[in-house]
């Protein structure tokens, strides 16, 4: 049977929680995933796209150590991206065994 964002109990984070600057994905996105809906997985490494490319961008120096621009380091976006896609299993483990905790 399908989650609904209802189920579950969700917790509201404090705003002085360290956590609440960490981008999550909105309930019914995290929801689709678990109930093993089409393209749920892209939307989730979608949601994660700006982050990623963020993590990815490394500063380039002159050799006199002055700063010259940025460079998007392609080969790590992409370690990034296999590794999310590797953790989703334990994510949805994780979830479903917090979802059947707390009926």
């Amino acid at each position: 049977m399908p989650l609904s964002p209802y189920e579950g109990g969700c917790r509201k984070m404090k705003s002085s929680d360290y956590r609440a600057s960490i981008p999550v994905p909105p309930a019914e996105m995290i929801l689709r995933y678990l109930n093993d809906e089409p393209r749920s997985k892209i939307d989730l490494l979608n949601y994660y796209e700006n982050y990623i490319h963020s993590a990815a961008v490394e500063q380039v120096y002159t050799s006199d150590g002055d700063r010259k621009g940025f460079f998007v380091n392609e080969d790590l976006m992409q370690e990034i991206r296999i590794e999310f896609f590797q953790s989703l299993p334990i994510l949805h483990r994780k979830l479903m065994n917090l979802f059947s905790s707390n009926d």
